[in-house]
């Protein structure tokens, strides 16, 4: 994409547009951009699709203010409002319940969640947003994963449990879809691991 500075900048098509001029058209006037890691993931999401019904929604609203490391991570205090908002706009009886009775307590007092109940809950979640930290290990792409309150959720676990319903993976996190320049052929990511454990659609940031 060539700047009117005269030097060349590196964006996904879908930004492409002339950003100087708040009047110039952008292609995100026209399209509705969609990536897919591979072919594969493809034919397999178009093969398991069905309509999900609104009534029949299960979302599942996670997010990690305070991560486990905090020597490693800093707290990310806006991930609770973030939550709060989009809650508003769900109906509540399609909210899945992080706290239950005579269970494990899904999150702490300031909403951290746990791996082990991000793990549980999934597996009747039609719909994610979880907003944390994400990190992307380019030397062992298996490690890469989500920073929780207690651990790290990494590709590795995420890959082998079967998400029967799920169908939209919202990440709020960095590095979720960001790649490796050095392995441009190989889809291994956050956003792919996603769509390999079963989610038909996931929107993730390339930064």
């Amino acid at each position: 994409w060539w700047c009117p500075t005269g030097k060349f900048a590196f964006l996904p098509i879908h930004a492409a547009g002339c950003y100087i001029d708040p009047g110039q058209k952008r292609l995100s006037d026209f399209v509705v951009s969609s990536y897919i890691p591979t072919l594969a993931s493809l034919r397999r999401a178009r093969a398991q699709h069905r309509p999900v019904k609104k009534a029949d929604a299960r979302v599942l609203l996670a997010a990690v203010p305070e991560p486990f490391d905090t020597a490693e991570w800093d707290d990310l205090p806006m991930t609770m409002e973030e939550v709060a908002t989009v809650k508003k706009v769900v109906p509540r009886k399609c909210l899945i319940s992080l706290k239950k009775e005579g269970a494990p307590s899904s999150q702490s007092e300031n909403g951290g969640i746990r791996a082990y109940s991000l793990m549980r809950e999934l597996e009747g979640a039609t719909i994610l947003h979880l907003a944390c930290h994400g990190f992307q290990d380019p030397q062992d792409p298996l490690q890469s994963g989500f920073v929780l309150k207690d651990s790290m959720l990494t590709i590795a676990e995420l890959m082998v449990s079967p998400l029967p319903s799920a169908f939209l993976a919202y990440l709020s996190a960095c590095e979720t879809a960001k790649g490796d320049e050095n392995r441009p052929d190989q889809a291994i990511h956050l956003a792919a691991t996603m769509l390999f454990a079963g989610f038909k659609s996931v929107i993730a940031t390339m930064w």
